[in-house]
């Protein structure tokens, strides 16, 4: 699909919470966000922040990593757990974040730069109750951009 705005690009996301907001009474929801700097990845996590009711500014958390925050949906409370792994140089370095714990029912985890931990997070997921997505965001040309979705439940 295109987006032709970051208004378009948060709608997108948002349009995903709403569809599978469901499933988080049984499971967690994962966003894994590929692309290049400034290609519209945080702007996705804001799509995502809003269908949730989140009120507060969500800004990448490149340098601290990994930022958290409480929402209620549909009667299911849980946490938006949204990481950058931008500065991660070693897939170790993002074993210590323990992405593993914030997999949950209920919880909504979003991981920016998720190129940086494709082993690892395999491996997390194998056992997990989970719908996980890859989002695959590129800039076709100024302002636009390309946004593939691939769903696993």
């Amino acid at each position: 699909m295109i987006s032709d705005s970051e208004k378009q690009t948060r709608l997108i996301a948002a349009g995903l919470v709403k569809k599978y907001r469901r499933e988080l009474k049984a499971k967690c929801l994962i966003f894994t966000l590929r692309g290049d700097l400034g290609s519209g990845k945080t702007v996705f996590a804001k799509g995502v922040a809003e269908a949730l009711g989140i009120k507060k500014i969500i800004r990448s958390p490149s340098f601290i990593i990994q930022r958290e925050f409480s929402f209620g949906i549909d009667k299911v409370k849980g946490n938006f757990v949204h990481f950058d792994l931008w500065r991660m140089e070693s897939e170790e370095e993002v074993r210590k974040l323990k992405i593993e714990d914030s997999i949950k029912p209920g919880n909504v985890i979003l991981i920016e730069w998720a190129e940086k931990t494709s082993r690892l997070l395999k491996k997390i997921l194998s056992d997990k109750e989970t719908v996980v997505f890859t989002i695959k965001i590129s800039e076709t040309k100024e302002n636009f951009r390309k946004i593939r979705i691939l769903v696993k439940e």
